[in-house]
C-alpha cells in the first residue's frame, strides 16, 4: 500500500508541552521544550526465520525529563494518534505477512494490537494514546496511567517475489507524537519515493516531535547484519 497525503511534517520537529515544576501538576501557562531524547528507540533488529522470512523488531520507551517521565508533563492533553513503525530503506520491496505492536502503560498493563498499516517498505501503527487517573499507580512520578509508556513492534516480512536486492539496506524505526489540536489527520508516507518514511500530520499549526534512532541497522541481501 502506498500512503499519500498533503504536507509532510519534518522528522526532527520540536514538541512544546505545557508543564510546571517536576514535583507539581503541570500549569496551562508554563511551557517546557522537549527534544528527541524524550523517547528512546532501540536499534531495529532483523533475523532470518527457518522459513526464509525476515522477522523485524524494535521498541520505544518514554524517558525521564528531570524527576518525572516526559509524558507526565502533558497532563492528558493528547492530540492525534502516536505513530510507531519499522521500515526498510533502499531495500528490496517486501510483503508484510504479520505485524503486532505490544504497548505497555506506566502501571505495567499490556495491550497487543494487530491493525498495522503496511506498505512494500514496512509496517506502522497509529495508536490514540490516553491518560487515566490511577491513584494506585505512583510509578514514574505520576498518579496517571499513560497507555503508551513503552512498546515493541514485531513484524514478519518476505521479499516480494522476483524482487531484486542490489545493495546493503538499512532497517529503521519511526516514532511520532502530537498533542493539543495537532495531528488530527495523521498518516505516514511509507512508499518507495526516496525510501524515507515521513509523518504527515495534516495540521499547519501542529506542535509535534518525531524521533529516529541514531544508528540504523544495516543488513545485506541475505539478511546478515553488517
Amino acid at each position: 500500500m502506498r500512503i499519500q497525503g498533503g504536507r509532510v511534517g519534518a522528522l526532527t520537529a520540536m514538541l512544546l508541552l505545557a508543564a510546571g515544576a517536576c514535583t507539581s501538576s503541570p500549569s496551562e501557562d508554563d511551557v517546557v521544550s522537549l527534544d528527541s531524547n524524550a523517547v528512546r528507540l532501540t536499534r531495529p533488529e532483523l533475523k532470518v526465520a527457518p522459513t526464509g522470512a525476515w522477522t523485524i523488531s524494535a521498541s520505544f520507551t518514554w524517558d525521564f525529563c528531570g524527576e518525572r517521565a516526559c509524558f507526565a508533563f502533558e497532563d492528558g492533553r493528547h492530540g492525534g494518534p502516536d505513530v510507531f513503525g519499522v521500515f526498510l530503506r533502499s531495500g528490496p520491496p517486501i510483503a508484510v505477512q504479520s505485524a503486532r505492536l505490544t504497548v505497555r502503560t506506566n502501571c505495567g498493563q499490556e495491550t497487543s494490537l494487530g491493525d498495522a498499516h503496511t506498505s512494500e517498505t514496512g509496517a506502522y501503527f497509529l495508536v490514540q494514546e490516553v491518560t487515566r487517573e490511577n491513584e494506585s499507580c505512583g510509578r514514574f512520578g505520576s498518579e496517571r496511567e499513560f497507555s503508551m509508556a513503552s512498546g515493541q513492534i514485531d513484524a514478519v516480512v518476505t521479499p516480494a517475489p522476483g524482487a531484486a536486492c542490489e545493495r546493503d539496506f538499512a532497517v529503521t524505526s519511526l516514532f511520532g507524537h502530537s498533542y493539543g489540536d495537532a495531528g488530527r489527520n495523521v498518516r505516514v508516507a511509507a512508499g518507495r519515493d526516496g525510501d524515507n518514511p515521513k509523518v504527515e500530520w495534516g495540521d499547519d499549526k501542529r506542535e509535534v516531535f518525531t524521533v529516529i534512532p541514531n544508528q540504523n541497522a544495516i543488513y545485506d541481501c541475505a539478511g546478515k547484519a553488517k
